[in-house]
């Protein structure tokens, strides 16, 4: 497996005067990074075998640097290093799929879906790359091909909230009001967050024609039927703080009714951060992962300040089986907040997610040098140590690194799981 021992990042972080707040504004091409765990597909197998070490690393180097150009927006100079990498390793999805958001950066978008394909092709039991193929031809303007494509996802992958909620939407915004009530149906059989779904589908069933809700279950129609009537006035915008201050005070008694509460402040004024995180917050202790984090990651984008956002951003990636991303807002906080050590946590926690443990390891040993006299956190990281060692195949020193947690913290039923397992 080719892994990419660290990211590339260009500090965007300015401070203004001093005591002034610090604004962040992340690049677009920043989403690049998610791609960097340069993983080969199964279908890929045959060839890794036989790539030599020489031009593993050189495909490597190259994909990081290409990563770099485009991130600066340098999407010509991007381009040029893929080539070159794919040269060395014609088939990775993750190159491919770089090299297709380049190309529709610098305007070409035939070659950009061409690319786009070749990476889902390369990698289709991930659905990622093909969700990617169905979002670039959505927006190039190709609304029946993208949807044939969400499509093609949902026939391998009928539970794939992702795919679920993107042709929602795409019906949506196409005028497609059966379709849409339809495929939010599909969405919420797959065990999508119930009240977040009707909440997406009341306007449209409120402005539907007669018949286009004639297909969906009937308990389904009644729900949609109570939920019909257009909101009180006092949900506006100026009440929007009322509803968040009570969501808080039921957060622990009444989690569920919190987060309607929750859903509505944002409805009356979406440019509440603290409204997405609490509600983010909810949905990840609900198991709601992948909505979780789609709230969390925008809540630190209206408001970067606070570190807890990052990690609980990071943490909801991680349970929503999208390792890369969770890795790469880790690491992003990490900008902002150098050397907090719950982000190095969750930095080298996600690191290990995207099999990438040298990097899990640097981080780890990063914050090893910060602690002194903090028995539990050290044993905690010693954890995270002992299995990237163990990811290396290096058994010895990953138990050692154990069984020292066990002797800073006893009770730390982490280390207690994996010495019971050797």
């Amino acid at each position: 497996m080719i892994e990419v021992a660290s990211l590339v990042y260009t500090n965007e972080i300015r401070h203004a005067l001093r005591g002034a707040p610090v604004i962040y504004v992340p690049r677009t091409a920043l989403a690049l990074i998610v791609l960097a765990a340069f993983s080969l597909a199964p279908s890929a197998a045959a060839q890794e075998q036989t790539l030599t070490s020489s031009s593993e690393r050189k495909a490597r180097q190259l994909f990081v640097k290409g990563l770099t150009k485009a991130q600066v927006g340098e999407h010509e100079a991007a381009l040029s290093l893929y080539e070159k990498a794919l040269k060395k390793a014609s088939d990775q999805p993750a190159v491919l799929s770089a090299a297709a958001k380049a190309y529709q950066a610098t305007g070409d978008a035939e070659t950009a879906l061409l690319y786009a394909r070749r990476a889902a092709q390369q990698a289709s039991d991930r659905p990622f790359y093909a969700r990617r193929l169905a979002g670039l031809l959505a927006e190039t303007d190709r609304p029946a091909e993208a949807a044939d494509a969400y499509r093609s996802v949902l026939e391998r992958f009928p539970d794939d909230c992702s795919a679920l909620r993107a042709l929602a939407r795409l019906h949506r915004d196409e005028n497609r009001p059966a379709e849409a009530l339809g495929t939010y149906a599909r969405l919420l059989e797959a065990g999508a967050d119930s009240a977040a779904v009707l909440a997406r589908m009341t306007p449209i069933y409120r402005n539907a024609p007669d018949g286009a809700a004639a297909n969906l279950p009937p308990a389904l129609r009644n729900a949609l039927t109570d939920r019909k009537a257009p909101p009180d006035s006092t949900d506006s915008a100026k009440d929007g703080t009322n509803l968040v201050t009570r969501a808080h005070d039921l957060a622990e008694t009444d989690p569920a009714e919190a987060r309607h509460l929750l859903r509505r402040a944002l409805d009356a004024n979406s440019s509440q951060p603290e409204a997405r995180e609490l509600l983010g917050t909810l949905l990840l202790r609900n198991g709601e992962y992948d909505e979780a984090a789609e709230y969390l990651t925008q809540a630190t984008r209206q408001n970067p300040r606070d570190p807890a956002r990052w990690r609980r951003a990071t943490e909801a990636l991680r349970r929503s089986g999208r390792p890369a991303e969770a890795r790469s807002v880790a690491e992003e906080g990490l900008l902002l907040f150098p050397g907090h050590l719950p982000l190095l946590a969750a930095a080298a926690r996600s690191a290990l997610d995207d099999d990438a443990p040298a990097a899990a390891l640097n981080r780890v040993n990063e914050a090893l040098d910060m602690l002194d006299n903090q028995p539990e956190q050290h044993a905690s990281f010693l954890v995270i140590k002992g299995d990237a060692l163990a990811a290396q195949n290096q058994a010895e020193a990953a138990r050692s690194n154990w069984q020292q947690a066990r002797q800073l913290d006893p009770d730390n039923t982490d280390v207690q799981e994996r010495l019971r397992e050797q």
